[in-house]
């Protein structure tokens, strides 16, 4: 299912507050779940114990907002029923799916050797928050502020960039 159509189903009536958590529950474990195979190179079988068990770990935080979430819509249905407002605040959740595959990518990077990072402009308007990270150059691994918590949140679609030295004065990327 689409964000749209679980917006409109609890918009129209068509699902209950309850069935629409739920729905969206769903929607987000599906996301987080693509995210952490492509983390392992989109192999199902390479994503190990630790990395479900990582995913999980941020899938329940995502779960913790969205039950807040919920809570907000039966407090103030007026407010969130009508419009644009429940679309956009769902967006979000599909959001953090990519802010999750860019922790999950910057986790396996490091535990196979990467040392260092870069930011690499994404493809929309740029907010100052990501420019000022592209502007560092390489970094080490965790020292450039993470992809979901600058002034965009995602909205430059930015991505990181991976190196490790080779032993011969070269690097390999990732």
């Amino acid at each position: 299912m689409t964000l749209i159509y679980i917006a409109n189903q609890l918009q129209g009536g068509g699902f209950t507050l309850s069935e629409w958590q739920s729905e969206m529950r769903e929607y987000l474990r599906s996301e987080y779940e693509s995210a952490v195979i492509l983390s392992a190179g989109g192999v199902r079988s390479d994503v190990t114990q630790s990395d479900w068990g990582y995913m999980g770990s941020l899938l329940k935080k995502q779960y913790q907002y969205l039950d807040s979430f919920a809570s907000d819509i039966a407090n103030n249905p007026a407010a969130w029923l009508n419009g644009n407002a429940l679309f956009n605040r769902m967006q979000l959740y599909s959001d953090s799916a990519y802010t999750a595959l860019e922790n999950m990518l910057a986790r396996k990077m490091a535990q196979n050797g990467f040392t260092e990072e870069k930011n690499m402009l994404g493809t929309a308007d740029h907010c100052n928050g990501c420019l000022a990270q592209t502007a560092k150059g390489w970094s080490p691994i965790g020292s450039l502020v993470p992809i979901g918590q600058r002034d965009c949140i995602v909205k430059c679609k930015c991505a990181m960039k991976y190196r490790k030295p080779t032993g011969n004065g070269g690097y390999a990327y990732a």
